[in-house]
């Protein structure tokens, strides 16, 4: 299956000055999105080894598991 979508995706060059956070590989990202699909849990749920959940940031559960505020 990649080798049919791989050449379909466009190739990004990371910005010089501000290059943002760093991208997860195009294959881990499909590889999550396909896992999301086909087992229906949700993004919150996706085993770290397939990256994290869109839109996470570190430690942004931390607070909550340990009771803080």
């Amino acid at each position: 299956m990649w080798a049919m979508i791989e050449p379909l995706l466009p190739q990004r060059q990371r910005r010089f000055r501000h290059p943002g956070r760093k991208r997860l590989g195009d294959r881990l990202a499909l590889q999550g999105i396909s896992f999301v699909l086909h087992t229906g849990i949700a993004w919150e749920h996706l085993p770290q080894e397939l990256g994290p959940a869109p839109g996470a940031r570190p430690g942004e559960g931390d607070a909550e598991l340990s009771g803080g505020s």
